[in-house]
């Protein structure tokens, strides 16, 4: 007799826990959605180079070049379903501000003289299904540089035909501190 007494005592547990997790999966497949991820900042046009330190350039070499991509991109969790032209421009009437803010740093930049750079488009474009523009080449020669002189080229996000620029992503400050031999 105690022995089928332990056996249904046994029975009604586990048709108590059945229960109990019938219920929790009800629950949780009812509270569970299938929305797309979508972010605050879904849409927004910036510049990846312009996040921290990635605008500065690797040591230059006398008499040698350096070759540097950018461009822009897309953020979020999602990518464009158009084309989304962007354009850029060189706009050294920054450097004021930036040594301004880096006073700090003890370095004072100038702009790099004509002929030492050229950038091989002002226009790039993030395709649909894509999150990040085509790259824009900048190039550096080093043949017009000075020993001992900073150097600083800040290129602007000016315009995206879809979107909005993320104005604090929208400048990359390409500097150079150091020339060797």
């Amino acid at each position: 007799m105690i022995h089928i007494k332990n056996h249904l005592n046994i029975n009604k547990n586990i048709a108590s826990v059945v229960v109990l997790l019938l219920f929790c999966c009800v629950i949780f497949w009812g509270c569970v959605k299938n929305d797309k991820l979508y972010s605050p900042e879904e849409g927004t046009i910036y510049m990846p180079q312009a996040y921290q330190d990635k605008g500065k350039l690797d040591t230059l070499f006398v008499d040698s070049s350096l070759t540097v991509y950018f461009g822009s991109a897309y953020g979020g969790f999602n990518s464009p379903v158009k084309e989304i032209s962007t354009t850029f421009e060189v706009d050294t009437t920054l450097i004021a501000k930036y040594n301004t803010n880096n006073i700090y740093s003890g370095k004072t930049y100038f702009a790099f003289p004509e002929g030492s750079y050229t950038i091989s488009s002002f226009t790039s474009t993030i395709e649909p299904g894509s999150t990040s523009s085509t790259p824009l080449i900048l190039t550096i020669n080093t043949s017009n540089l000075s020993f001992g002189k900073y150097y600083i080229l800040p290129v602007k996000l000016t315009s995206a035909s879809s979107g909005n620029i993320d104005t604090s992503l929208a400048i990359t400050y390409f500097i150079s501190d150091t020339l060797k031999h």
